[in-house]
């Protein structure tokens, strides 16, 4: 179920709608929204020991499991949550629309973000007018970057 104001947000961004029929519950990218992302991803989150008193910040910390190529390690040994230090650390600024994301594997920030797709059991989607930030379960990433194919005009190329 998405909320009313997440829509309106997203529509303003120029950010495609939820598709019909999705699962996806679309939420505005606030303090609010903490918690939800936070039990999506089935862990918690905790206030950062950073941050500005006007824009304060979260660490959330998902295990990354599953067979993951990672930096020095046997690729054919499945991570678990139980592998030292094998995590994505996540710290969410709502105030300032930014998501830091870090794991063995790569280092992303995006910016800009307005509205968060929370896909059921799965994972949970930052957007921003200008890409999406995925966050799954199991820590991986993913980070998708210019104008939504829904926004592109009929050569796939550009704003409609």
């Amino acid at each position: 179920m998405t909320r009313p104001d997440a829509d309106q947000t997203a529509q303003s961004s120029s950010i495609p709608p939820v598709p019909p029929g999705s699962a996806a519950q679309r939420i505005p990218f606030d303090a609010a929204a903490i918690t939800a992302i936070a039990a999506e991803l089935g862990i918690e989150a905790a206030p950062a020991p950073f941050g500005a008193q006007a824009h304060p910040a979260w660490r959330l910390v998902v295990p990354l499991t599953g067979a993951a190529v990672i930096p020095g390690a046997d690729p054919t040994e499945p991570v678990t949550a139980q592998s030292p230090g094998v995590v994505t650390r996540l710290i969410v600024w709502p105030g300032m629309g930014r998501v830091d994301v870090a794991n063995p594997m790569a280092s992303v920030t995006m910016t800009g973000v307005v509205v968060v797709d929370l896909i059921p059991g799965i994972e949970a989607i930052f957007r921003s007018p200008e890409g999406s930030l995925t966050v799954a379960r199991n820590g991986r990433v993913m980070a998708r970057t210019g104008p939504s194919p829904a926004t592109r005009d009929t050569n796939g190329i550009g704003p409609r």
